[in-house]
Parts: structure tokens; sequence; C-alpha cells
């Protein structure tokens, strides 16, 4: 799985607003919906709630990834979104996240929701790619880094 092939260019944002994070992942979820992966937004955006109940999806380093399961997708749906300004997502490291990714999974297949975290969670960690996005004017922009840093780094 590629996060290229995954998050599609139309579930792409690049002028999030600062808000209270139910409301950056009730736009995560808009954004997903754009995907024919979605059959019921409002199930999907209950998990993500409830899942954020839990404890937050903010990892710090700019990066927030609100993430759940629900029977309101069909398979593995993906968005990325950036926060130009930066919004309060009560992140490990307190600071604000820049780039918000979101995941919706189907219920008991844990296998590729883990795997595209794990990706993620690689991206961040190991490149400026939080630092290239911030700077992409259009999701098209985004869509582009996000092939050339998998490139880069091989199948990650």
């Amino acid at each position: 799985m590629k996060l290229s092939e995954l998050i599609e260019e139309k579930c792409i944002a690049v002028s999030l607003r600062p808000a209270p994070k139910e409301e950056i992942i009730r736009e995560m979820v808009n954004l997903a919906a754009r995907s024919a992966r979605v059959i019921d937004s409002d199930a999907v955006y209950r998990s993500a709630i409830e899942r954020e109940k839990q404890g937050s999806t903010g990892i710090g380093g700019g990066v927030a990834i609100p993430h759940a399961k629900s029977a309101g997708v069909t398979e593995l749906v993906a968005a990325l979104g950036i926060c130009p300004a930066g919004t309060d997502f009560d992140s490990k490291d307190g600071g604000p996240a820049y780039v918000v990714f979101f995941i919706e999974a189907v219920p008991n297949n844990p296998g590729p929701h883990i795997q595209a975290l794990a990706k993620i969670a690689f991206l961040v960690n190991k490149t400026d790619f939080v630092e290239t996005v911030r700077k992409c004017r259009t999701p098209a922009e985004v869509h582009q880094a996000l092939k050339r840093f998998e490139n880069n780094l091989g199948q990650i």
C-alpha cells in the first residue's frame, strides 16, 4: 500500500482554519467522504470522536493523526489536511498541528489500518515532509510531494 494511492487528491485540503479538534475532525471526515469508500459520514465522525476521547491523536511535531474504525466505510480511507496557522490538537508536545492525516478503517480488519499508521509515522519522523507540505498551495502539490517522498524513501 502506498499512501499516495490511499490518499486521493480530492481528499486533500491545504487551507484548514484553526478550530477545536472536533471541528477539524468533522472537516477531515468531509474530505474523506469525497471518496466512494465512505458510506456513512456520521458513523465515521462518531467513531473518530469516540477514539479521540480515549486519548489525543496529536502526535507532536506539528502532526495529528485522528483515526478510528467504523462500518461507515467499505474499506480503508484517508484524508490529509494542512492548517497553515496551526491548530490545537492536544498534541503530546503541546505544539499546534499543521498537518492532519485522517484514517478510517473497517472493523475486524486491523492490518491495513495499522500499516497506514506506521507509514505515516515513518514518513513524518524520518523526513522533512511536514515542512515541505506546509509550503504547498494546492492539493495537487501536496499529492505530488507525497509521491516524491515515498519514491525517495522506497516502499514505506
